[in-house]
């Protein structure tokens, strides 16, 4: 089931989770990054670390990334890679921003 995009309301925290299945045996682990253009990360894949005043990584083995703040800069694309010894996939999901009341 591929998670929704998700409409911030500044600064009010996202969440975003993902749930692989696998083989029982098989441990699941997951990776989060955010795509930034330009960008000094390879690609312009940036990996999400887990800091306590900005992101929370949370669930089985870190199915879930919260955004405790969000604002302009955390805007975009986020991939999550749920890989185990076999195999891996990855799922995106978009941050947007709130609706411009202005221009109404």
């Amino acid at each position: 089931m591929k998670p929704q995009d998700v409409t911030a309301n500044f600064p009010d925290p996202v969440t975003f989770t993902v749930k692989a299945t696998s083989d029982p045996d098989t441990p699941i682990t997951y990776t989060w990054y955010h795509y930034q253009e330009p960008s000094t990360c390879d690609d312009n894949w940036c990996k999400v670390f887990n800091v306590s005043n900005e992101t929370y990584i949370t669930n089985e083995n870190g199915s879930s990334l919260t955004i405790l703040k969000t604002d302009e800069t955390r805007l975009g694309i986020y991939r999550c890679e749920a890989s185990n010894d076999v195999s891996s996939q990855n799922i995106t999901v978009q941050l947007l921003g709130p609706p411009d009341l202005g221009s109404m």
